[in-house]
Formats: C-alpha cells, sequence, structure tokens
C-alpha cells in the first residue's frame, strides 16, 4: 500500500510545465558571444563550415562563433579571418564567453530541469545561475569531438544522432540560481587552445548546444529531498492508520448488532447490486 500511495502522489504531481528551446543555431535561442575578436558582445553566428575533426552538430542545431568562417581551417597563407578561421589573439589561448538569457516571462516559474548536448573546440565550462559548473573537455581532452551529455559529472553523447538521443540526464535549477528580475543566464566559458608549434595558423573555434529547459510544478528531482520522504511518511502513517481504525471498529459493532455502512462501502454479506 505504501508504494501504490507513493506512486499515486507523485503521478498527481505531474502537470506539464512550459518548454523553453535553449539549442544553437538559426532559429533557435539568442546565444551572444564576447571574446577578444569583437568590440562587446554580438549574436552568436551559425558556422558555414566546421573542422571535419568535429563532431557534426545534433539535428535542428548548428555550431557556432563569433564569424561564420571561424570553423574553417586553412594554413598560415590564407586570408586568415576573411576565408577561414583567424589566429589566436593571445599566444597562451583566446576565451570566449557565450550566454544565454531566459526572462522570469519566458521561464514562467523558478524551478525547472534543464537537459542538454553540448561541445566546443578546443574545451569549455558551461554555468547556469550559479549552479556547479558543467565542464567538457579539458587541455589533453578535447571537447569538440565526441560531445557531452549533461550530467554531474558530464558523461559522453558520442558524435552520432543515434547516440545523442541517448543523452536523457537532466540537472534542476530552483530559485536560488535566479538573477534578481527572476530571469535564468546560463554562460558557456570556450577555450581555444593554441595550435603546437605555429601560433600564426588558423585556429577553429565553435561551440554547440542542443537542449530545453522545462519548467512548472511537474517538473520532480529524480531523488526526492529528504523532507519529501519524511511527508510521504507521516501521510502514509495517517492513512495506514484510518485503515486499521476502520477495521477494528467492526468486531465491536457486530457484538452489538449494529452494522455501519461507511461512505462508498458494502455491509459485509451483502452485494454492490443490493445498495439502495
Amino acid at each position: 500500500m505504501k508504494t501504490s500511495f507513493v506512486v499515486s502522489l507523485l503521478a498527481a504531481s505531474a502537470v506539464f510545465g512550459v518548454t523553453i528551446d535553449i539549442s544553437t543555431g538559426i532559429g533557435n535561442a539568442n546565444w551572444q558571444v564576447s571574446g577578444p575578436g569583437v568590440a562587446g558582445t554580438v549574436a552568436a553566428t551559425s558556422l558555414s563550415t566546421i573542422d571535419s575533426l568535429w563532431a557534426l552538430a545534433p539535428i535542428g542545431t548548428s555550431w557556432v562563433s563569433w564569424g561564420a568562417v571561424q570553423g574553417t581551417p586553412c594554413s598560415p597563407a590564407t586570408n586568415l579571418g576573411s576565408s577561414c578561421a583567424s589566429a589566436l589573439f593571445n599566444s597562451a589561448g583566446d576565451v570566449w564567453t557565450y550566454s544565454l538569457n531566459v526572462s522570469a516571462a519566458q521561464l514562467g516559474a523558478t524551478s525547472g530541469e534543464l537537459h542538454f548536448v553540448f561541445g566546443a573546440d578546443d574545451f569549455l565550462t558551461l554555468t547556469v545561475g550559479n549552479e556547479t559548473p558543467e565542464t567538457w573537455g579539458s587541455s589533453s581532452t578535447a571537447g569538440d569531438n565526441p560531445l557531452g551529455c549533461v550530467g554531474t559529472p558530464p558523461a559522453s553523447a558520442g558524435n552520432t544522432q543515434a547516440s545523442y538521443a541517448g543523452c536523457t540526464n537532466v540537472i534542476f535549477f530552483s530559485a536560488a540560481n535566479l538573477n534578481i528580475d527572476g530571469s535564468l543566464t546560463l554562460i558557456a566559458a570556450v577555450t581555444n587552445a593554441p595550435v603546437p608549434g605555429c601560433s600564426g595558423c588558423s585556429d577553429p573555434t565553435g561551440f554547440v548546444l542542443d537542449g530545453d529547459i522545462v519548467t512548472g510544478p511537474g517538473v520532480i528531482p529524480s531523488v526526492p529531498e529528504p523532507g519529501t520522504f519524511g511527508l510521504i511518511g507521516a501521510v502514509g502513517a495517517v492513512l495506514l492508520f484510518q485503515c486499521r481504525r476502520r477495521a477494528n471498529l467492526y468486531p465491536a459493532f457486530e457484538r452489538s448488532g449494529f452494522r455501519p455502512s461507511f461512505p462508498g462501502s458494502v455491509s459485509p454479506g451483502e452485494t454492490a447490486g443490493e445498495r439502495r
């Protein structure tokens, strides 16, 4: 009985919320980017081509950067930054900051969950509000192939459309992660590392993310908070006590010759068809 009660309680709370697309690419979320190659902040641009070593973007999304050709590698003699990716601006590596702000009106709630597949050249750290950062790749491990699957910590999402579909992990956010105006900000800090032995070489960089935010009362953490178990236990104990109390009343009533009829019940010896 306790198991069915818990399942019923969780099912009763499952009300569909709002789904917000946070993917990169044309027609998707309004990601912005800033870094050493641009003045201020500009809209992240879908890349015309990508480095052949990168994983393909999930269907419906695209790799983005601060310029359309920044995913195209070429030799140092080519017109860098015009027909192909620029060289590094900083010899130790460049850091590009991609940001997405989801307004309070879009969220429609103060809590929810995020699901996404993501990656970058060369590697990145993505922060949701003030949550623990999601890091994919490193100075010794490429963050562009395979892509990462959100999690604590993130796991590999592979590099095929089928493997991307296998990423079902989520992370949660609450009111504590929101800005003062109720909005939620995602920030991806992408590091573009130097090309070994070639400081003036074309050095492609980009960022890709495919995912969404779901908000609303139907969003339930996979592991309930400790207080939830206490509440479920307390309510379950009350229901169990009521059931036992009702059952214990019958012998006393039988001895007195009185048979009670509780709402929705059928008295002993009476069939449902005989009720008036």
